[in-house]
């Protein structure tokens, strides 16, 4: 209600959320290509450099269009189906991205296959099942079962996963952490706590609608693009004063 205010009052807003939205999509891709270099600059000995490129390059896909949409472009969510049969896993896979940057950080010794078959699975379940639903009714759904299944199964409880991965490291005596990498620890442990909570409103809110209609609170929520660009800022930022001091031995 507050963000369909705010561009009623202020139809000039939008131009800006466009670039705070894009900003965030062109910072992910650029440090992506960052984190990537330097994982080859190590002779690939640091794993979880490259676990933190493909959270970065995954991350913000599935918000295109909707940043678009604030420029002028229109588009019919049948339309859309394949984009989004296709990003909202990688989305996911993203997230799961940030556990692995963890695991390979601070516990190598639990990077086995098996863990490596958990999380595999997980990600090939979320490209099947969500890719089943957009496809087999195009983005347009008669009931909620598509996106409870993306929260339920997927999203939430990588979340809370993510956040007691990142608090366990923090809290790891076998590893000595820098006061750089603590601080770089805490910044992405806050990023996560606002990206769980932005997640879970989303989620209430797309409840409140009819399900085929479920992209119009997330097109309509104007506050979500400059959170997703501060977002990105702080993911960034702990992501890199958390392996700076990696790269450098």
């Amino acid at each position: 209600m507050t963000s369909t205010i705010l561009l009623l009052l202020f139809p000039t807003i939008k131009p800006i959320l466009f670039i705070f939205g894009f900003s965030a999509f062109l910072l992910d891709l650029f440090f992506a290509g960052f984190f990537f270099k330097k994982y080859l600059k190590t002779q690939k000995q640091h794993k979880f450099l490259l676990f933190a490129s493909l959270a970065l390059f995954f991350m913000y896909w599935v918000r295109l269009p909707f940043v678009f949409s604030l420029i002028g472009f229109s588009f019919v969510i049948e339309y859309f189906y394949l984009f989004f049969a296709i990003c909202l896993p990688s989305y996911v896979l993203a997230l799961i991205c940030l556990i692995l940057v963890f695991y390979y950080s601070t516990c190598p010794r639990l990077c086995q296959k098996r863990l490596h078959i958990i999380f595999g699975a997980w990600t090939i379940v979320a490209f099947l099942s969500l890719g089943y639903y957009f496809v087999n009714y195009k983005g347009l759904f008669e009931d909620y079962t598509p996106m409870k299944t993306l929260y339920y199964v997927f999203i939430f409880p990588v979340r809370i996963l993510i956040l007691l991965v990142i608090s366990r490291s923090f809290f790891l005596k076998e590893v000595l952490l820098t006061k750089l990498q603590k601080i770089g620890i805490l910044i992405l442990l806050l990023n996560n706590l606002t990206g769980a909570v932005v997640n879970y409103f989303n989620y209430s809110l797309i409840m409140r609608v009819p399900p085929s209609f479920w992209f119009l609170p997330v097109t309509g929520y104007s506050i979500a693009f400059v959170w997703e660009f501060i977002n990105s800022i702080l993911l960034i930022v702990g992501f890199y004063l958390f392996a700076k001091d990696f790269w450098k031995k």
